[in-house]
This record gives structure tokens, C-alpha cells and sequence, in this order.
């Protein structure tokens, strides 16, 4: 029996996501895939448009055998975090061969192709890199680097390059440019300190880049979860670029209005500012600093994305500070947490030897039934805490009572 992961957001699930978990199973030939995905917050510091059940059910439909949630503690941090958290909990399931990610190769690509062996290369080379012991030549050069303003992720690699001859430092750059690329560097990078030895299957991205805004004007092209998103703010009409049963949830989702926009947390965000004032440090990616700068603003507060916008500095991109606004939202601190559960969001009942296998494996627990209130591991009682505030928020524009997370279905198909 061979098993393959995928990590993923799916926000929301389209034709670029159905393409990779269908080349990840026949490039790997894999009999079973397993997704772990983002739950209702997600990595640019934001609430997921869908809740996590939706999406689940449109990557089951779309061929996934099992959908884990990733704790939110590492769904809504930074790259390294949230690679890190992601191949731990696939790791630890001890059944998963091999790991299946998308890259954005240097030249755009149309049509289905084998990733280049060069772009590989460059990927693993530099996850090896970060991996191994910092020299002291890296550190000075980073930290130079960092008195001109960069943001550290930019210092890093700015600093990485150095290290290169001219020509390879430029091909390089063009390829670690991309967000997208940076994550798949560090998926590799956390492969270092995982038991085992996972395959590596990377998934050259056919056309819109990760975070283009625009929907390709061919309908049969891939669009990016960030343009889809974008254009359902227009109220365009997307389903085309979804696969027909993720594009009839996606429409429900609407008609329903069960969706989240950060203006949909604007309110609750001002609350847990104030609330919180005298402990802001105490929360992940908030520094001194950075606390000091939000007791500082709090004032001019008008909602959740214009002070996001407010805090930005050099040094501190706008995903950094949605983030730590939302480590503060959620109240996520400072505190160094292992995976230590595999909680079941659903699964194909087509894979009873895949669960069967993984109950007999797994270094965690598989949690298809929450515990009781009083039983909840430290890292579940944060992931239903973060469900709560997002179906706390949507419930007020649907008129309609909170879901409880305790007695949620999972999505059985």
C-alpha cells in the first residue's frame, strides 16, 4: 500500500488543486492520498472564505481518501511554521511514502510537464542549506543585511544568494522569488528532520502564478485561489475555474451566506485588542515592538484590515502583521507545541485500510470524536476555539445559531 500527502488550504478547492492531488497520485501511483489542510484560519493571517467541513468535502469529492485538519497554531503562521507542523503531522501517521507539493517553475508552463531536474535541484539544495548550521559568514551577512530594512524572510535569502557565484545566484533568485517556491524549500527543509525517507513529488504550477489576482481570460486555464477569491468579491462568477461539484458548495457556501471576509472580524478584533493591551507580546509573531506599535495605534483602530495596513513597516510586511493580529485574535502564545493528534475532518469509505493501517502506526492519536471539555488536549482547545470565532462572526449575517464543533458529522463520502 503506498500513501502519498498533500498539504493545503483549498480556499477555495479549484481545477489548479484537482490537477495536483490528480498528478500526485499517478506520478507517486499511489493507492490512497491523504490531505491535511487548513482549518477555518489560514496562512496570510485571515479567516478561510469556506469553513473547513465545505472544503474537506470538495477535496473527498475531487478524489482525496482523507482530509486531517492542521492545527492552527502552525496553519496561520509563518512558511517555516507551517511546513514544519504539516510534514510532522503526515510524518507521524507512519504510513505516508511520499510528499506532493507545487513549485512555480521560472517560465510559465501551459500544458502537463515533468518538473525540470535543474529547479529541483536549486529547491533541495537550499533546504539542505537551512537546514545545516548557520556559518558565521551567513550571520553577519544577514544580519547586515537586516540594518538595510529587509524583512527577515527577504534578509535570509538575500543572504543565501550571497553565498553563490554570480550566475548561479541569479537563476537562483529568479526561481526563490516566488512565495510559492519559498514554501516548497521549506517542505524540504522540514523533510530533514522527519524519520524516514519521503519521495519527493513536486508539481511544476500550469498557469496563474500563486498569488496572481486576475482569472485568466481562458476559462479552461488555471486560476489561483487568490484571483478566484478576488473576482467573488466582484460577484463574477467562478465556477469554471472549480470543479463542478467544489463550484455547487462554493455557490451554497454564498447563498447561505456562511462566508468570511476580514471585515467580518473587525469588530471582535477591536474587542481582543483592548482586552488584551497588557499581554500583547505574549503572542506569537508579536514582538516588543511590534506591541508596543499596536498600544501605540490602537486608537485609530477602525477595522481589521486597515490597521493590519497601519502596522506595516520596512521590516514588517502586511501578511506579518494580519498574522500577528490574528495570533492575538485567536490567542495563540508563545509556546513550543508539538503535533501530538490527527484530528478527521472526513474520509472515502474506500479507505478503511488506509485508517486501519494508520491506527496501528501512528506516534499520535487519530481523533475522529472530540474528547469532552475537560479532556481536550492544550493544541484542540485552540482549534476550537479559533471554529468558534469564525462561526461566531459568520452567524451574525446568517441570522442563524452557531454550529456546535462537538457535535459536527465528519464528511463521509
Amino acid at each position: 500500500m503506498k500513501t502519498t500527502g498533500i498539504i493545503a488550504e483549498y480556499n477555495p478547492f479549484h481545477n489548479g488543486h484537482l490537477y495536483q492531488l490528480e498528478e500526485a497520485r499517478r506520478r507517486s501511483v499511489a493507492d490512497y492520498v491523504i490531505v491535511v489542510m487548513s482549518p477555518d484560519f489560514v496562512q496570510r493571517g485571515e479567516g478561510a472564505l469556506i469553513d473547513k467541513w465545505v472544503r474537506a468535502r470538495m477535496a473527498l469529492l475531487a478524489g482525496a481518501d482523507l482530509v486531517l485538519e492542521l492545527p492552527v497554531r502552525y496553519a496561520c503562521a509563518s512558511a517555516e511554521s507551517f511546513a514544519k507542523g504539516s510534514v510532522s503531522l503526515l510524518s507521524s501517521l507512519g504510513v505516508v511514502d511520499a510528499l506532493s507539493f507545487g513549485y512555480e517553475p521560472i517560465l510559465p508552463l501551459r500544458d502537463e510537464a515533468m518538473p525540470d531536474p535543474e529547479e529541483v535541484r536549486i529547491l533541495k539544495e537550499t533546504a539542505a542549506f537551512f537546514a545545516g548550521e548557520e556559518t558565521e559568514s551567513f550571520r553577519q551577512t544577514l544580519l547586515s543585511l537586516l540594518n538595510t530594512g529587509m524583512t527577515y524572510a527577504q534578509a535570509r535569502m538575500e543572504a543565501y544568494l550571497h553565498m553563490q557565484d554570480p550566475e548561479s545566484a541569479n537563476k537562483k533568485r529568479s526561481l526563490l522569488r516566488s512565495p510559492n517556491n519559498i514554501l516548497a524549500v521549506e517542505y524540504l527543509r522540514a523533510l530533514h528532520t522527519e524519520p524516514g525517507d519521503l519521495e519527493v513529488i513536486p508539481i511544476p504550477r500550469r498557469g496563474a502564478v500563486y498569488n496572481d489576482l486576475l482569472l485568466p481570460e481562458d476559462q479552461n486555464a488555471f486560476a489561483s485561489a487568490s484571483a478566484i477569491r478576488s473576482a467573488l468579491g466582484r460577484k463574477e462568477d467562478v465556477r469554471s475555474y472549480m470543479p463542478p461539484e467544489a463550484g455547487l458548495l462554493l455557490e451554497q457556501a454564498f447563498s447561505e451566506r456562511r462566508t468570511l471576509t476580514l471585515a467580518d472580524l473587525d469588530l471582535l478584533m477591536h474587542e481582543s485588542l483592548l482586552r488584551k493591551a497588557d499581554h500583547l507580546q505574549d503572542y506569537l509573531d508579536v514582538s516588543t515592538d511590534l506591541a508596543n506599535r499596536i498600544r501605540n495605534l490602537t486608537g485609530e483602530y477602525t477595522g481589521f484590515e486597515s490597521f493590519a495596513a497601519l502596522l506595516k513597516t520596512r521590516q514588517i510586511t502586511l501578511t506579518r502583521s494580519r498574522r500577528a493580529l490574528l495570533h492575538i485574535l485567536l490567542g495563540l502564545k508563545k509556546e513550543n507545541r508539538p503535533i501530538s493528534y490527527a484530528r478527521v475532518l472526513g474520509f472515502r469509505k474506500t479507505a478503511g485500510p488506509l485508517l486501519h493501517s494508520i491506527s496501528q502506526k501512528s506516534r499520535v492519536p487519530l481523533v475522529t470524536k472530540l474528547p469532552g471539555p475537560g479532556s481536550l488536549p492544550e493544541g484542540l482547545r485552540e482549534d476550537l476555539h479559533a471554529s468558534m470565532l469564525w462561526e461566531m462572526a459568520v452567524c451574525h449575517k446568517t441570522g442563524k445559531p452557531m454550529p456546535n464543533e462537538y457535535s459536527r458529522q465528519l464528511v463521509i463520502l
